[in-house]
């Protein structure tokens, strides 16, 4: 998990660093104790990804659903594609996620998990939806077999931000 937390550091610093940077494609790796990091940013294709031996993120509007994007977990239709992870942690544990934007409503997302969720085989263990200063934000915690996740929701400057996450035990 320490792995998969510092991936994610790396490649909050290195976006901020692609855009001072303005180059329209460029690869870099860099070696650490744990292993090379491949990072190759793209600025006109929108895309920045971080390849690790555990695994790969990638960051930015031209990202895709991960290939082992689990069939059982929906993707709210029709969003847009802001983000994907894709790591595999110790003791072969997958950690999966995506971030998807939508111009629907919070409650049209919300609705829309209620039915898919249960109706693929996942039990929504908790839910909650907070609302105040004109933003409204909620999610829910998962679970199926050996499998757990959440998938959190709330209003932002470009419509309803979609994080969702599955991960094994």
């Amino acid at each position: 998990m320490k792995k998969f937390l510092a991936l994610l550091i790396i490649s909050t610093l290195l976006i901020s660093l692609v855009l001072i940077a303005g180059c329209a494609k460029k690869t870099t790796t860099i070696k650490t104790e744990e292993g090379d990091v491949k990072i190759e940013s793209e600025i006109d294709g929108g895309k920045t990804t971080i390849e690790t031996e555990e695994g790969k993120v990638e960051i930015g509007t031209e990202s895709e659903i991960p290939d082992d994007w689990p069939s059982d977990m929906p993707v709210y239709p029709g969003a847009e594609i802001q983000g994907s992870w894709d790591m595999t942690g110790e003791a072969g544990a997958e950690n999966i996620a995506v971030v998807l934007i939508t111009q629907d409503s919070v409650d049209q997302v919300k609705d829309y998990y209620k039915k898919e969720l249960p109706a693929n085989g996942w039990t929504i263990e908790d839910s909650g939806t907070f609302s105040g200063n004109g933003e409204t934000f909620g999610g829910f915690t998962i679970t199926k077999g050996s499998r757990n996740g959440n998938i959190t929701f709330g209003t932002s400057d470009e419509g309803v931000t979609i994080t969702i996450g599955v991960y094994s035990e």
